[in-house]
């Protein structure tokens, strides 16, 4: 007589499969009437950024369009970029009925970490024409030197 065995945990590896149907209209009848996430990033301004590197040194490029330069702040903490402020609706268009709009506005910050370390003293910004272009220089590297410890007896 031949032993079988019998693995109950395998038949459950497929869930959706074995329910079918049901397990499909469960989720869709649960997510019915939501706005797809996607959806939610597109109701603030965001600006778009790209991150460079040469040599040397980081290169961040932020679009900021309609942006005036006491509207927003760069700082520096911690081997992190920080990149805050507001895009403010004008005045004239507050009463206004629009039609479409696909203008963002409101208030962003924008975080972007550095793997290399960077020199703080060393972080230079330059806004012209709604680009804001950051330049971070790399840290150089410090020599690691061996040192003998002295131990003592506990007295």
């Amino acid at each position: 007589m031949a032993l079988m065995i019998r693995r109950p945990a395998r038949n459950w590896t497929n869930v959706p499969t074995l329910f079918g149907r049901e397990w499909n209209d469960l989720f869709e009848d649960f997510f019915k009437g939501m706005e797809p996430l996607t959806n939610l990033k597109e109701a603030t301004f965001v600006p778009r950024i790209d991150v460079s590197e040469k040599e040397g040194e980081y290169r961040v490029k932020a679009e900021l369009p309609g942006i005036e330069e006491k509207d927003f702040e760069v700082t520096f903490h911690d081997n992190v970029l920080f990149l805050k402020g507001e895009k403010r609706i004008e005045k004239d268009e507050e009463g206004d009925d629009f039609h479409h709009r696909e203008v963002r506005y409101g208030s962003f910050e924008r975080t972007i970490p550095f793997a290399a370390e960077i020199d703080a003293d060393k972080v230079n910004a330059d806004f012209k024409q709604g680009v804001l272009t950051v330049t971070l220089a790399k840290a150089q590297p410090t020599e690691r030197k061996a040192r003998k410890i002295a131990v003592s007896n506990g007295h």
